[in-house]
């Protein structure tokens, strides 16, 4: 499915359907998500399951960019290339 076409899908279970409404809305949807309160949700909470609580985004990221480099994939092609498999 190509990114027009997840999008499409998207829109429709989108709560306001208005042009003018964001397209990630937070939950009262009225306004975008903060950052913070994605990454506390959704992040934290599974790094605390694991035993990771202390590592931040800039832990997260150089990890990822260790990997790649050790398996020889390009860091900005990486993520294309492990969500394909």
């Amino acid at each position: 499915m190509d990114t027009r076409a997840v999008l499409r899908q998207w829109l429709e279970f989108m709560p306001d359907p208005k042009p003018t409404a964001w397209l990630f809305p937070s939950e009262n949807g009225k306004t975008p998500p903060l950052k913070d309160n994605c990454w506390q949700r959704s992040v934290v909470s599974r790094l605390k399951e694991v035993g990771l609580q202390w590592a931040n985004f800039q832990v997260l990221r150089r990890t990822y960019s260790s990997i790649s480099e050790r398996e020889g994939v390009s860091p900005k092609c990486g993520l294309t290339k492990w969500a394909m498999e």
